[in-house]
């Protein structure tokens, strides 16, 4: 994340706030995310033809060691979840589509355990709110080690 933030901030005195917001494992605001990351397009899976990945979704991302495509795996297991809620004709799948339409829809890659938030921004595009590791808590920042007492 040091890397990404020299790479994309370039003036020093924000840069080293930054730095030090990252280094303290302080989590990062949007605005502040916003300074290093810049909106990407990607391309997504089968309904979902376009996926926005905003600067909190990348900011998580680097964080919690997310690739892009591992967010295409877990959509295209959404994606199969999908149809084959809709062939079954079955109730969860209206109401996954409402979830989506309405606000945000979690899912849960199974195997990955990998969790996509994602926003519905037109008929054929969803946004990445975040992503995490199911069960799993965001990794210690650089140069701090968990520690153990023992009594």
């Amino acid at each position: 994340m040091i890397d990404r933030i020299h790479g994309q901030v370039r003036n020093p005195k924000i840069q080293e706030g930054l730095e030090q917001e990252v280094a303290k494992g302080d989590s990062l605001s949007n605005p502040d995310a916003a300074k290093i990351y810049q909106v990407e397009h990607e391309t997504g899976v089968g309904f979902m033809k376009k996926l926005i990945i905003g600067p909190h979704a990348q900011y998580r991302m680097d964080l919690r060691g997310v690739t892009v495509p591992l967010v295409r795996v877990t959509l295209k297991a959404l994606n199969k979840l999908l149809g084959d809620l809709k062939s079954q004709q079955s109730p969860v799948y209206e109401r996954m589509l409402r979830d989506l339409q309405q606000s945000t829809l979690e899912y849960v890659e199974p195997k990955l355990k990998l969790a996509v938030v994602l926003a519905l921004q037109d008929k054929d595009t969803v946004k990445l709110v975040t992503t995490y590791w199911k069960g799993e808590q965001d990794p210690l920042p650089p140069g701090e080690a968990s520690v153990c007492h023992v009594y």
